[in-house]
């Protein structure tokens, strides 16, 4: 089990990492800017900083970690990856 932090967790691409980073049993911090769009079952089981990435991660938390997945990125409403 490796610490993980995903940001862009909420976005298309982050749902479906932070799904797998959770099923493989990996201890998980998200970055995301809205937590609350994040399913209830899934806040109990990850970390969450909900803060604007804009902002920057703290250091801390960066150094805390195993890996660091970008999943951030604008896409616009309605729009999906395929």
């Amino acid at each position: 089990m490796s610490r993980l932090l995903i940001f862009g967790a909420t976005g298309s691409l982050g749902r479906h990492v932070l799904t797998q980073a959770l099923a493989a049993g990996h201890e998980v911090t998200v970055f995301v800017r809205t937590a609350s769009r994040l399913p209830p079952d899934v806040r109990e089981r990850v970390r969450i900083h909900g803060e604007d990435l804009a902002a920057g991660a703290p250091a801390g938390l960066l150094r805390e970690q195993a890996a660091v997945i970008n999943c951030a990125g604008h896409v616009r409403d309605g729009d999906t990856l395929r």
